[in-house]
C-alpha cells in the first residue's frame, strides 16, 4: 500500500467533528491538523490558546482510492480537495507547530517606519518605508521622481 498525505480544506469551525467523523473511518491512517501556541492578552493577565497554523486545511494520510475520495467528498465538514503533500513538507508542518504563533507571522516583523527593499514587481530593489500595515498587505513609500509615492504590496514582497 502506498500511503501518501492528502491536503483538503474544511469548513470554518468545525475540526473537532470533523475529527470525531474521521476516527471512524478505518481507511484514515494519520490526521495532521497542525496548531501553534498563540498568547493573547485579557483583563486577568496573558494567557495561551492553540491556533490552526493554517486556518481551514487539514492533512490527512491514507491509501488513495476512487472510494475513499468519494466518501471525504461526502463528509459535511470537509469542502474540496487540495491535493498531494509530500513526506518532507508534513515534516516542515509538523517542525513549525513547535514554534510559536508570534515568531511564524511576518506582519509581526514588520515594522512602520523602518526602511526596507522591495524583492519583487516593477519596484524591484528599491529601498521602501512601510506606512500601513494590514495582516499580510503593506502600505509602503517609495521615492520616484524626487517625492515620495505609496504602493500596495505584500509581506512576500519585501527582504527582510
Amino acid at each position: 500500500m502506498n500511503e501518501l498525505w492528502y491536503i483538503w480544506t474544511i469548513n470554518q469551525q468545525r475540526y473537532k467533528r470533523l475529527r470525531e467523523s474521521l476516527d471512524n473511518m478505518v481507511e484514515i491512517k494519520d490526521i495532521l491538523y497542525p496548531t501553534v501556541v498563540k498568547d493573547y492578552s485579557t483583563k486577568a493577565g496573558w494567557k495561551k490558546k492553540d491556533v490552526p497554523l493554517y486556518s481551514n486545511y487539514i492533512f490527512l494520510r491514507y491509501d488513495h482510492t476512487n472510494h475513499i475520495h468519494a466518501k471525504l467528498e461526502d463528509c459535511q465538514w470537509i469542502k474540496e480537495y487540495v491535493g498531494i503533500c509530500s513526506q518532507q513538507e508534513i515534516e516542515d508542518v509538523k517542525a513549525l507547530t513547535n514554534k510559536n504563533y508570534d515568531e511564524l507571522m511576518a506582519g509581526e516583523t514588520l515594522q512602520k517606519g523602518k526602511t526596507y527593499k522591495l524583492s519583487t514587481g516593477p519596484f524591484k530593489d528599491m529601498l521602501c518605508t512601510v506606512v500601513d500595515i494590514n495582516g499580510e498587505k503593506l502600505t509602503v513609500s517609495v521615492s520616484l521622481f524626487g517625492s515620495d509615492r505609496l504602493i500596495k504590496c505584500s509581506t512576500n514582497d519585501i527582504e527582510l
